[in-house]
C-alpha cells in the first residue's frame, strides 16, 4: 500500500458530546480494500464534555483516531486545521452528527478511481428519532440535509454541489484553489469551495451508494426550528448569489424567486389547506421563511421580519432565535 492510497477522515465538532461518540464509533471499522485510513477529530473549542469524551475515545483507538483543538470559532477554521493536519493525500469530510455506512468511504474512493476524479461525494439520508414516522415533505427533508432526487451516479453541476458532510477530496485541490474561506461565518463554506473548484475546471462526481445517515433530534423537527432553518438557508443562498452575480443577475434571481412563489407554491398552498395536509402546509410555511431570509439578505435595507434578521448568522454558537411573529 502506497502513501497515495491513504485517506484522513476529518470530523469537526462543537458541543455535540451527546452524539459525537456514536458518530465516531461508526468510523472505527469501515470496509476498505484498496486504501488505508485514519480519523482526525477537530474540536472547535467545545465547552461541554466533548474534550473529556474525545480524549477517552482516542485513547481507546490510538491507531485509528487522533484529535486536535482549534480555538478559533467557526467551522471553516476547524476544517482548515483538519486539512493542514491530515496525514493522507486524500481527505474525507464527515460531520459530528452522522453515522457512516460501513462501505461509505470505499464507495467514495472507488468512484474517484473509476472516474479519475479528485472530488467525489455521496448521499445523506435522515435518521429520525425512534418512534417518529412522519412523512416529511421533500422540501423539509432538504432543509434537514437529506439528498433528494439523486438516485444515480452523476457529475456535480452548477446547481448541484457537494456538501462537507459527505465529501472526498484530494489535497492537491486545496493547493490549486485555496482553503475554506474563514470569512464565511454563517455557512456556505463548502459551496464556496466547490464554486472555486468548478471555476478552475475541476470536475466532481456523485454516487448514491456512498451513504451517511444524519441524526435528527426531535427538537429539529419542530415548526419553529424548521422555519428558522429555512430562513437561515434563504439568507445563505442570497449571500452566495451576491458573491457570484452582478446587480443584473441578482435582480433577475429576485424576479425568479417571486415568480416561483406565485406560479408554483401559491397554488400548492391553497391545495394543502383544502386537503388539510399538515406536512405540506409545514413545507410551504418553510418555503415562505426561505423567501423571507432570501429577500432580507438580497435587498439591502428591506426588513421583512425584524425578529429574524439579527439571527440569520447561525454561528451564534447553537442558539436558536425566537420564532418570528406570525
Amino acid at each position: 500500500m502506497t502513501p497515495r492510497d491513504h485517506i484522513t477522515v476529518v470530523v469537526c465538532t462543537y458541543n455535540r458530546a451527546d452524539v459525537l461518540l456514536e458518530a465516531l464509533a461508526s468510523l472505527v471499522d469501515l470496509r476498505t480494500g484498496d486504501f488505508t485510513y485514519d480519523v482526525l477529530v477537530v474540536d472547535n473549542a467545545s465547552s461541554d464534555a466533548t474534550p473529556t469524551l474525545l480524549a477517552e475515545f482516542v485513547a481507546a483507538h490510538p491507531d485509528r483516531f487522533q484529535s486536535i483543538r482549534e480555538p478559533r470559532p467557526g467551522v471553516s477554521a476547524a476544517r482548515n486545521t483538519g486539512v493542514r493536519t491530515a496525514r493522507g493525500p486524500w481527505i474525507a469530510f464527515f460531520d459530528d452528527d452522522q453515522l457512516a455506512d460501513p462501505d461509505w468511504l470505499a464507495e467514495l474512493f472507488r468512484l474517484a478511481q473509476r472516474k479519475q476524479s479528485l472530488l467525489t461525494g455521496g448521499s445523506v439520508l435522515l435518521k429520525l428519532p425512534c418512534g417518529v414516522n412522519r412523512r416529511l415533505d421533500p422540501f423539509c427533508r432538504v432543509l434537514l440535509g437529506e439528498t433528494v432526487g439523486r438516485d444515480s451516479e452523476q457529475p456535480y453541476t452548477r446547481k448541484v454541489a457537494p456538501g462537507c458532510g459527505n465529501l472526498l477530496i484530494h489535497r492537491s485541490l486545496f493547493d490549486q484553489v485555496g482553503l475554506f474561506d474563514e470569512s464565511l461565518t454563517s455557512g456556505g463554506e463548502d459551496t464556496d469551495l466547490y464554486r472555486r473548484l468548478r471555476a478552475a475546471g475541476v470536475p466532481g462526481w456523485f454516487t448514491p451508494s456512498a451513504i451517511v445517515w444524519h441524526l435528527i433530534p426531535r427538537e429539529r423537527l419542530t415548526v419553529d426550528k424548521l422555519e428558522w432553518t429555512a430562513t437561515r438557508i434563504g439568507g445563505h443562498v442570497a449571500r452566495r448569489e451576491r458573491r457570484e452575480q452582478g446587480r443584473a443577475g441578482r435582480a433577475l434571481m429576485l424576479a425568479i424567486r417571486a415568480t416561483q412563489w406565485c406560479l408554483a407554491k401559491g397554488p400548492k398552498q391553497l391545495r394543502a389547506w383544502w386537503r388539510q395536509d399538515s406536512e405540506q402546509k409545514l413545507a410551504l410555511r418553510c418555503w415562505t421563511r426561505f423567501l423571507s431570509g432570501y429577500f432580507q439578505e438580497a435587498v439591502q435595507g428591506w426588513r421583512l421580519s425584524r425578529r429574524v434578521a439579527p439571527n440569520l448568522d447561525f454561528r451564534s454558537r447553537g442558539l436558536m432565535p425566537a420564532s418570528p411573529a406570525r
